[in-house]
Parts: C-alpha cells; sequence; structure tokens
C-alpha cells in the first residue's frame, strides 16, 4: 500500500513519535518517482530524551533548549562516520524543499510524541492511514512482511 501511494502522491504528511533518515531507503524507486512529480513531505516527529536530558530538564533547564542539544548529538553522530543512502536522501531533499520537518517537544513528563498518522494527498484525492508503524526502515520491513 505504501509504495504505490508514494508513488501517485503529490505530497506525504506525516506525524509519527519515531522518525529515522532509513526510512527513506525503504521507500526505494517510488520516491524517486515522488519528487519527479514534485512532491513534498511534511514530517511532524518528536526527538527521544536520554536520563541525562530528563534530569537537567528537572534541574530546570528548558524543555526546547534540551531537545535541540538531543538533536544536535543526533546529527553528530549521523555524520561522525560513513554516511548512508538515507542521510543522503534527507539532506537532499532539504537542500531542495521537499521535506519540511518539525519537532513536536511535550510540555510536561518524559513521553514523547506518539501519534501515528500519515495522508498521501494527490491533485484530486487523499489516503489517509494510522497505526503503530514508526518511520524508520525496520518499521516498514516488518510492515511490509505483514
Amino acid at each position: 500500500m505504501f509504495r504505490p501511494a508514494l508513488s501517485e502522491a503529490l505530497r506525504y504528511w506525516r506525524a509519527v513519535g519515531y522518525f529515522s533518515s532509513s526510512a527513506l531507503e525503504s521507500f526505494g524507486a517510488p520516491l524517486g518517482e515522488f519528487i519527479r512529480n514534485g512532491g513534498s513531505i511534511r514530517l511532524i516527529t518528536s526527538v527521544e530524551l536520554r536520563e541525562e536530558d530528563i534530569d537537567a530538564i528537572q534541574q530546570g533547564l528548558s524543555r526546547q533548549e534540551i531537545c535541540e542539544r538531543r538533536i544536535e548529538q543526533i546529527i553528530d553522530e549521523e555524520f561522525s562516520g560513513e554516511i548512508s543512502d538515507g542521510v543522503l536522501a534527507l539532506v537532499n531533499l532539504l537542500r531542495i524543499g521537499r521535506l519540511d520537518i518539525r519537532i513536536a517537544v511535550p510540555k510536561r513528563g518524559r513521553g514523547i510524541y506518539h501519534e501515528k498518522v500519515g495522508v498521501f494527498f494527490d491533485r484530486e484525492d487523499y489516503v489517509a492511514f494510522s497505526g503503530s508503524s514508526n518511520e524508520s526502515r525496520q518499521a516498514f520491513e516488518e510492515t511490509m512482511k505483514a
């Protein structure tokens, strides 16, 4: 369902608790068709905080600031070694203005933003879905086996 819908879509909106650039590797050729058709992705996701991040928030540091630091750490980790195809796709989509990423930051508590919905739009119609899959290669490969 996912790949055929992506190859026909003009817009893909996704709200999900966890995103990994590895998801872009799983999209395969339909991602190329989507981009050639002028497609764009709007993504709302979360950032997973570590125990020390939670401690810092409890000691009074800004949740926003801690989330920004955590994102910087993730970027440093992703770009410290060999660059994966997913990271290259992510960088290129951002560079050409076809990917808009927003980070949802919970106002309180330990949890992450955990909604999991998606919508594919073409010129006239849309297909929406909801469910437990995250936006990662592992999630897509497990979902596609079912």
